[in-house]
Formats: structure tokens, C-alpha cells, sequence
């Protein structure tokens, strides 16, 4: 490259990301007191100004915290707009959080869990009023709210219409990786959705247990795999294009008897041309049936595939 073409180099550069605002890819880390930072996410606009904000759980410390970040045109804050402090010592606050319009108004609600029970924090004028008020716990009562829970989310809190993406690492203090789809020459791993999967004694082979979703924040197609050990190869099938999850085998699933909760943990690889990610599943696996007319229900282990 000549002298005057490594000058103009670096100015094309500046001038793109002057005009087009790039954000960078942002390692948001804990504030302050925080642990567990990262173990729940979720998303929305809690302080009414057009752009789409991050929640995140921080259930570690004390009785645990919830923390908002502002997005904005340059991206998302590092740092907080509201912090939600447990009101309950080893509440667990933040363990699970997630984004609700409850009462239909025109502010976005929260909905947490607190020592694993529902409570709803009601949006506000700015954000989101800290006084927490209960919810039932009875799935039969018309106003139970199932909480769910992720540590990974797509959003766009730039709001340049690119779907970027946020992946919590709870560990320790926590931290959260922030990948933005349109950071200048930046190429970044895809990314796995939470998938939801169960399997019982009575599952059909060849039963579709699953959809795996991702997305890449360069927007290049995905390709996904299992790892080559027979324990997933002869268990499942995994469509490469379309992420299907398909049961070929029971024959390495170990189901829990009456009373015992377990999870089935496996691998699987996607792939976006240039970036390979191992990522983790687990499926809930159901009793074994108590009798021919009843079904005791899904519950949770950790059995590793190795």
C-alpha cells in the first residue's frame, strides 16, 4: 500500500464510523456489590424514549439486585439508569426477570422472582417503580404470570434496525458481552437462543423436540452440528440449515423414577462461516409414568453427556 493510501485508510474508517455512529462491542461489567451479574436478561423500552433497554439480574449478593441500562444512538449505557435492590435478605433478586405490560397501560412492567416467588415492580414515568407488589403463585389463579428466564437476548438499542445481541456470564461478579450487528470489521460469533425441550419415557422416535433458533450478528446464514460422540449422534438428529432437533434414541437417556428431578445436558455446534460455538442444552426429562392413567410431571437433574 502506498503512503498516501495507508493515510486515507485510517480516515475512511473515521469518517464511516462518524457518519454512520458504529457503536463497539461493549463488555459491560457489574457495578459496584454485584455478583451473579448477568444470570437473567431481558429487554424493552422501561424509560420511554423510543429506545430499547437492557434489564439485567444480578441474584448473587445479599438478596440479590436488578439493573436497567439505557439505550440510546450510541448504543447501550455502561451504566445503570435504576438499580432494583432486594428488599429480602438471600431473596435471590434478579434470578429471573422479564418484561410484561401487566395492567395494559402505556409503561412497560417487570415481572421478578424473589426466593423463587413471583412479584410484579409497575412501570413509571422514567422507569420502574422499586416497590414490588405480589403475584399469584397458582398457575389456576387468572393473573398468574409464568416468569422465564435467559441469559441471552436479541435487541437493537441503537435503533438503526440491525438486531444486535447480549450474552450473560454469571459467574463470579459477572459481565455481559454486548455485540453490536454492524460494528465496522468486526466479526463476531453467532449466537443461541434458549430452547425449551422435554422428553418422557413415551416419546415417539423421530419426534421433533425442538427448533434450535440463533442469529449472527453479521446477519451470514447459520450452520448447526452435534458434536461427533455417539451419545449425540445416536440420540439426535440436527438439521444443519434449519436447526431442527429430531429423537433418534432413548437408548443413552437415563429418565428419573417417582420423585427424582432431572436434566438432560448435551452440546451442540453452530457455525457462521468463520466462527464455530459449542453451545449447551438441556432438556427437562419427565417420570417415568406411576400407572397407566396418571403422569407425574416434568422435573430436573444434571446428567452430562460425556
Amino acid at each position: 500500500m502506498s503512503f498516501a493510501k495507508s493515510l486515507l485508510a485510517p480516515l475512511l474508517l473515521m469518517t464511516a464510523s462518524l457518519v454512520y455512529a458504529f457503536p463497539d462491542n461493549l463488555d459491560l461489567q457489574p457495578p459496584a456489590n454485584a455478583s451473579a451479574f448477568g444470570t437473567s436478561l431481558t429487554t424493552g423500552d422501561f424509560n420511554q424514549d423510543g429506545f430499547t433497554d437492557l434489564v439485567v439480574g444480578a441474584p448473587g449478593t445479599g438478596g440479590g439486585a436488578i439493573y436497567l441500562f439505557a439505550g440510546g444512538e450510541a448504543g447501550l449505557s455502561d451504566q445503570p439508569f435504576e438499580e432494583i435492590i432486594s428488599f429480602e435478605e438471600n431473596g435471590e433478586l434478579g434470578a429471573k426477570v422479564m418484561a410484561i405490560n401487566f395492567n395494559g397501560d402505556d409503561y412497560l412492567d417487570l415481572a421478578a422472582t424473589v426466593k423463587g416467588e413471583p412479584y410484579l415492580f409497575l412501570g413509571v414515568s422514567g422507569g420502574i417503580d422499586p416497590t414490588p407488589i405480589t403475584l399469584p403463585a397458582d398457575p389456576s389463579d387468572p393473573i398468574y404470570v409464568e416468569i422465564t428466564q435467559t441469559d441471552r437476548v436479541a435487541f437493537d438499542p441503537d435503533g438503526d434496525e440491525y438486531i444486535d445481541g447480549a450474552i450473560g456470564y454469571p459467574d463470579g461478579a459477572g459481565h455481559i458481552e454486548v455485540r453490536y450487528a454492524d460494528s465496522p470489521f468486526v466479526d463476531d460469533p453467532p449466537i443461541m437462543y434458549p430452547a425449551e425441550i422435554s422428553i418422557a419415557p413415551e416419546t415417539p422416535l423421530g419426534t421433533i423436540l425442538a427448533i434450535l433458533k440463533g442469529f449472527d450478528p453479521e446477519g451470514e446464514e447459520l450452520i448447526w452440528f452435534l458434536p461427533p460422540e455417539a451419545t449425540h449422534m445416536e440420540t439426535f438428529a440436527l438439521d444443519p440449515s434449519t436447526g431442527e432437533l429430531t429423537l433418534l434414541s432413548k437408548d443413552y437417556i437415563e429418565f428419573p423414577g417417582l420423585g427424582e428431578n432431572t436434566t438432560l445436558v448435551f452440546n451442540v455446534y453452530l457455525y457462521d462461516g468463520n466462527n464455530m460455538v459449542l453451545n449447551t442444552v438441556e432438556a427437562d426429562l419427565k417420570h417415568e409414568k406411576a400407572d397407566a392413567g396418571e403422569f407425574i410431571g416434568p422435573c430436573f437433574i444434571k446428567a452430562l453427556f460425556n
